[in-house]
């Protein structure tokens, strides 16, 4: 298996070990690694082989890209872009397909799961911006295979080459499945996540959680949680989660390596936010959300062909795409302050990293520059003390 730096915690190998020699463990972020029972492994060298193939993948050139909007305005206004996972999904489903992709459980968590009907395609719909569990899907994936089902899997582009790797050295025929990755930014940490629900749960049980409320305007990343009786909008630059995320200092540490930031790609389908279209094509940008669908096999471009009046689209030139999405030319940048915000956090915990590293708020920033100063020089500081101490 690769160094631990490189892995990026897809699970093939666990799921390629012919003896279960091989669990998926969390670490002190909540990144799951896998853990070897030396005491069961047999050195057939699977895991090895696997890992290999999963992260030296053979790419594929665009084979059509699109700027696409639903023409359903319900569907579109749910959708985190433009509506393209929702028109793939139903798709397959109404075909009587399976389709695996990403949404909440009961306590927020990002999971994997399996749908088969169109009613629930709003489950695995909107980005996440966590890293998933993927549980026991890609054995379920297999099963499903074996089974003549045709299948759409989601996920990131790691996890789809992951999947696609496993199946390969099982020995899983792989003509029903279909692959749909996503332009990413990274996966944030399932820990940090974890500990960011519980802070906004504080007050109150959570109802819904949307990372891109698009409200006001799609391009405007507003996190809004909705409880019983309100829902909370946070922006971008003042949500807490969010500005860890976008500052690149809770991705695992894969991401900062990640071999899959090209206009290549591992699956059928790339999707993502044509974002910049409004300087190419301004009469299609009407800021509700425009997606790009890039198809990357003519596999891919067969089984959709058929569906695409369902939506407002044109072809484009993938440069146009690249040019917007700087994750389709290189890895996220690691940011010089990860060192110190992990040992942060497992020295004084999470509330301590979020204000030092998340509260970009004016009010935030004023008090950590400038309250003490204030308190200290006015002389309440040390009336404090005294109150304190008393």
């Amino acid at each position: 298996m690769i160094d631990e730096k490189r892995c990026t915690g897809c699970g093939a190998c666990k799921f390629a070990c012919p003896v279960g020699a091989i669990e998926m463990v969390a670490d002190a972020g909540g990144f799951l690694y896998p853990t070897v029972d030396w005491g069961k492994c047999i050195s057939c060298h699977l895991c090895d082989i696997v890992c290999e193939k999963a992260n030296q993948p053979a790419l594929s050139p665009a084979y059509k890209v699109f700027a696409l909007k639903h023409k359903d305005e319900t569907v579109r206004s749910k959708s985190t872009s433009g509506g393209a996972f929702h028109l793939i999904a139903e798709t397959f489903l109404n075909k009587g397909g399976i389709v695996y992709g990403v949404a909440f459980d009961g306590d927020w968590r990002v999971v994997h799961v399996r749908i088969d009907r169109p009613e629930e395609i709003m489950r695995v719909q909107r980005s996440k911006y966590v890293q998933s569990d993927l549980g026991d899907t890609f054995a379920e994936v297999a099963e499903d295979l074996k089974n003549g089902r045709r299948v759409l899997f989601s996920g990131t582009a790691c996890q789809c080459s992951g999947l696609r790797s496993f199946l390969e050295v099982r020995g899983t025929g792989t003509d029903g499945l279909f692959l749909c990755d996503l332009i990413c930014h990274g996966v944030p940490s399932p820990k940090i996540w974890e500990e960011y629900v519980a802070f906004r749960k504080r007050k109150s049980d959570i109802k819904a959680i949307d990372f891109r409320n698009k409200d006001r305007s799609w391009r405007d990343f507003r996190m809004a949680i909705t409880y019983p009786k309100k829902t909370g909008i946070y922006r971008q630059n003042e949500d807490y989660f969010m500005v860890l995320f976008f500052h690149n200092l809770i991705l695992r540490e894969s991401c900062y390596h990640c071999a899959y930031t090209k206009t290549d790609r591992v699956s059928d389908f790339t999707l993502g936010d044509f974002w910049g279209i409004e300087d190419y094509y301004p009469a299609f940008s009407d800021d509700k959300g425009v997606s790009v669908l890039q198809i990357n096999s003519e596999k891919g471009y067969e089984e959709l062909k058929n569906e695409l009046d369902k939506t407002e689209h044109m072809e484009v030139t993938v440069d146009k795409v690249q040019s917007g999405q700087p994750n389709l030319v290189h890895p996220t940048k690691r940011n010089e302050k990860v060192d110190a915000f992990w040992r942060d956090y497992r020295d004084k915990g999470f509330k301590y990293v979020l204000k030092k590293y998340a509260d970009r708020t004016v009010l935030g920033v004023l008090k950590r520059k400038y309250l003490f100063k204030f308190l200290y020089y006015t002389g309440i500081f040390k009336l404090l003390l005294k109150l304190k101490n008393k």
